[in-house]
């Protein structure tokens, strides 16, 4: 029964997090330059900010959570960091680099979610599947916005 309440509760999660992603499109733009007349030059940082709170996230659960001794486990990170590092380079724009964030708790929430189904890389497969998918339903809502634009270039 708690497996139960628990597998409901991450996809509730899951429902809620993209429609708030899916819901705020056409605002977005809106928010981000009201918080820049509010914080200032400073909120241009918020997207490196929470990029290297991934991160740490990331290294956090190789390490603590997942309590692993192989060096192949931290070059793996490595490998990966350096690479969504340099794609995040590419991004134009600050919102459009806080894809990156939102997208991270999307993959975080499907994780939880197939967890209880799926143990072995095929999770792994299926996340990254799953977090590219709703990119692409992102995109795919952002052509019917007029202030926002649709672009096969950011879901990299």
């Amino acid at each position: 029964m708690k497996r139960r309440i628990s597998i409901l509760i991450d996809f509730i999660l899951i429902l809620v997090f993209c429609t708030f992603i899916f819901t705020t499109i056409h605002i977005m733009p809106i928010i981000w330059y009201v918080l820049s007349l509010v914080i200032g030059e400073s909120l241009f940082y918020l997207p490196d900010i929470l990029l290297a709170f991934v991160f740490i996230i990331l290294l956090f659960y190789t390490a603590c959570v997942k309590k692993q001794t192989k060096i192949s486990s931290y070059i793996c990170f490595m490998v990966l960091s350096i690479s969504t590092y340099l794609i995040y380079l590419n991004i134009k724009g600050p919102y459009n680099k806080m894809h990156l964030f939102e997208y991270f708790i999307v993959s975080i929430l499907f994780f939880k979610l197939f967890r209880h189904y799926i143990t072995n890389l095929k999770l792994y497969i299926l996340v990254i599947i799953l977090s590219a998918l709703t990119g692409l339903f992102d995109e795919s809502l952002q052509f019917f916005v007029l202030s926002r634009d649709c672009s096969l270039g950011d879901l990299r």
